[in-house]
Parts: C-alpha cells; structure tokens; sequence
C-alpha cells in the first residue's frame, strides 16, 4: 500500500531567502535518492494566497509518495534525510541548552525521540547569523 508523506514550512521571517534555501537543498538531497527508490517527490514554494478562504502560513510544501512503507523507512533513515534535517534546523537548540554539542543534542531528539517522550522546547541559537537560518516552524502530515 502506497504511503504519503506531506511536510509544510514556515520559513525564518528575518531570511528572505529561506523559501527558495529548501527548495533548492530538498531536491539537491532528494531527487537523487527518489529515483533510485521509486519515490514520488515534489519540492515547491507556496505562492501568497489569492482567494479569501486560503489562510495559508506555509511557504515551502515537500510532497512524497512512497510506494510501501519499507519504502518511506528506508527513507527517513536515509544520510540524504538526516543531512536535510540537519540543514533546516541549523541555528535552533533545545531551549536553554547553550553547552558544547548543542546542535547535535537537538538534531538527535528531533531525528530519534519517540512520541512517548515528554516534548521539549526549542530556540534560535543567538550565535547563528540569521541568514544561516531558514525554519521557522512546520506541520507534518503521514497518511
């Protein structure tokens, strides 16, 4: 049975290149890696709305059809996955957490916690220059 797997971005406010920023590295790292597992992908950024009952937050939309869910864990497994995670949460850290190690400590709770784990709060990073920061939220959705 296919598997959908469907991520909306609010991007960093104060970068306005943000937007374009992950749609360029989704599909540098997830193009190559679809075609060679038969994934379905789309990388895309959402235009202002243009009709009154669009309230949309988003800017960036990445859409992936997974033919099974081997698939889909294969994928989120995959060094190409952990390298993007890794670049749109650059410049954020567990709040509070300002030790050596910071960045990686945040990248592993947000990759590997459970949803049994209790949730922790996130902060920009104030060392990171902010056109090194593209997330500004996001919702995911699996089906």
């Amino acid at each position: 049975m296919r598997r959908s797997h469907v991520v909306f971005y609010r991007t960093n406010p104060n970068n306005p290149k943000a937007a374009a920023r992950i749609v360029q590295k989704a599909r540098e790292l997830f193009e190559p890696i679809c075609r060679a597992g038969d994934i379905h992908f789309h990388a895309a950024t959402i235009p202002p709305p243009t009709r009154a009952v669009q309230g949309n937050e988003f800017q960036v939309m990445l859409n992936f059809i997974f033919p099974n869910q081997e698939s889909y864990e294969w994928y989120m497994a995959h060094e190409n996955h952990r390298a993007f995670v890794r670049f749109v949460l650059f410049g954020l850290r567990l709040k509070g957490d300002e030790e050596v190690g910071a960045q990686n400590r945040f990248f592993a709770h947000v990759l590997y916690s459970s949803p049994s784990d209790p949730p922790k709060e996130w902060e920009k990073d104030p060392d990171i220059a902010e056109d090194f920061v593209v997330w500004g939220g996001e919702r995911v959705f699996d089906a």
